[in-house]
């Protein structure tokens, strides 16, 4: 039996009967949707984020946006998950309000656990994303497309570069596990 894979986003799952027709030929006689984000949700992630990355010529680059709060240092786009969100959806959601970027998550990246200076706990999960397209963003940040081993050097928290260097792995960047910032 000759089969056709199809990797689309978790949203797309039981949609096999509504891919075009192109994609399908007389020696394929089922398609089988497989999804790239298998993770198991944990229910005390707060927040979620995504590395989103685009293909420039022939290098992926990533995006980072500049942290709210002062110095202002170039972060991973996060945010809360909000009531009945998933992780996935936050982390769209977060990169679009923060980059006016849309991105489609594609890999589950791991999740950071941290304290900010005010005290407050937070358990964010990551995902590696595909860029969509640009829109209007809600917040006024500055943001920057840079290359794996860029935002790795310019992101000052050593949690966050192994989040970066593990999603450059996914998307096909080596890099020391230790490369100094």
């Amino acid at each position: 039996m000759n089969f056709l894979r199809v990797f689309v986003s978790p949203w797309l799952r039981g949609s096999e009967n509504s891919l075009p027709h192109s994609l399908l030929s007389e020696s394929v006689s089922s398609v089988h949707i497989v999804s790239t984000l298998s993770y198991q949700p944990n229910p005390k992630w707060t927040h979620a984020g995504g590395i989103v990355y685009r293909i420039t010529g022939t290098v992926p680059e990533v995006l980072l946006v500049r942290a709210k709060a002062p110095p202002h240092d170039w972060v991973i786009p996060k945010g809360h998950i909000e009531r009945g969100e998933t992780a996935e959806r936050a982390a769209q959601r977060e990169i679009r309000e923060e980059a006016g970027v849309e991105a489609e998550p594609v890999q589950y990246a791991g999740d950071l656990q941290f304290v900010l200076p005010a005290g407050k706990r937070v358990h964010s999960a990551y995902f590696v994303m595909r860029f969509l397209r640009t829109v209007a963003a809600d917040e006024d940040r500055e943001k920057r497309w840079c290359t794996v081993s860029e935002a790795v050097t310019l992101t000052p928290f050593e949690n966050a570069r192994e989040i970066i260097r593990a999603a450059g792995s996914l998307i096909g960047v080596d890099l020391p596990s230790q490369e100094a910032p």
